[in-house]
């Protein structure tokens, strides 16, 4: 349990009303007292029992000026106008108290995860992991790309997920190629490859996994190839990842390997070429959101972040998209891969394949 939170519940056992107990346990974070602090979480009437805990947080958010925080509790949904509404009538009752935005220091908290967060991370990929399997054994040609999309869902619902991370991406052929695709109507063909980029959302929190499988259980002899670039610079990215690396250099690492593995094919002639069949950065935060916040202190990767390995190669005219992404947890002396349970060996998934 993280001491923010520690607090709030000491607090509140004290008697406390759930918003001064949410408000106070942020004193030292803003420099406030506690008298101040209870004028925050009573000035919009959070001690009448409009909100519970988590509610607290929130308007917390809302009233110092959080720009994502619920202002509009009808819909859930919040604009900056209402924030700074609120934040105006705020500053105009309590003249004498500065109003500060809120949002960077709740971009730093999020950044590094506390243990219960990663547990939740790791229950997410789990049910994404087991949704896969149940992908691979159903997947085959004539079927539809919603239909795997469906198998899914289907799975990650069934195994307690509260729903998608994002909208699941399932793109065969050269669909595949496309970054964003999420049509998913198209038939997945005989010799095809299927690139599925999807995780599951549990308790709050994200996975975000991509695989790329053959349609009929077996990679060609180019899809393979393409296949083992990409998944050289997946395992280069995951082995080199550690504390006061920064996300562009992780990029770097990833389009060196994917540019030598072009010209070997003879995609490419000079290493700046990669651009044209690798257009993406290999990694982003994550979290609460599959694209987690950043802030500018945190440039640099700290013990307790969740980010992205995912590099990719998108070959148009061989209509090959092939992506491999996992999620790493930063560590004190390198990273964990917390989704290295889930196959990506060619060799594994074909065998999984075909055993179904």
């Amino acid at each position: 349990m993280s001491t923010k939170v520690e607090k709030a519940l000491e607090l509140h056992g004290k008697g406390y009303n759930c918003a001064q107990a949410v408000a106070c346990s942020f004193c030292e974070k803003f420099g406030v007292d506690q008298e101040t602090m209870f004028k925050i979480s009573e000035g919009f009437g959070f001690g009448m029992g409009m909100m519970d805990m988590c509610g607290a947080v929130t308007g917390m958010m809302m009233v110092i000026g959080m720009d994502n925080s619920i202002g509009n509790l009808e819909n859930g949904k919040a604009t900056k106008a209402d924030t700074y509404k609120k934040t105006k009538e705020f500053a105009e009752k309590y003249p004498g108290h500065a109003v500060k935005n809120i949002s960077q220091v709740i971009a730093e908290l999020r950044m590094q995860k506390d243990g219960d967060e990663v547990a939740l991370v790791r229950e997410a990929i789990g049910i994404t992991d087991k949704a896969l399997q149940y992908v691979m054994k159903h997947l085959e040609p004539g079927m539809a790309e919603y239909q795997a999309q469906a198998d899914f869902e289907y799975m990650i619902r069934y195994n307690g997920a509260e729903g998608t991370a994002f909208p699941t991406i399932a793109g065969s052929g050269a669909n595949g190629t496309m970054l964003h695709y999420d049509t998913n109507l198209d038939i997945c063909e005989d010799g095809s490859l299927l690139l599925m980029d999807l995780g599951a959302k549990y308790r709050g929190y994200c996975a975000d996994i991509t695989r790329t499988y053959p349609v009929n259980g077996t990679y060609t002899e180019r899809q393979r190839q393409v296949y083992d670039i990409v998944l050289a610079a997946n395992r280069e990215v995951a082995k080199t990842a550690k504390p006061g690396m920064t996300l562009k250099e992780l990029n770097e690492i990833a389009k060196k390997v994917l540019a030598a593995g072009c010209m070997k094919l003879g995609l490419i002639e000079k290493e700046d070429e990669i651009d044209t069949y690798y257009m993406h950065g290999v990694s982003h935060h994550l979290g609460i959101d599959v694209h987690d916040v950043t802030a500018a202190c945190n440039e640099t990767l700290q013990p307790g972040a969740i980010i992205t390995d995912e590099p990719g190669l998108y070959i148009d005219e061989w209509e090959i998209g092939i992506r491999i992404e996992d999620d790493l947890l930063i560590t004190e002396n390198g990273c964990e891969c917390l989704s290295e349970a889930i196959i990506r060996d060619p060799d594994e998934i074909e065998a999984f394949m075909k055993d179904r």
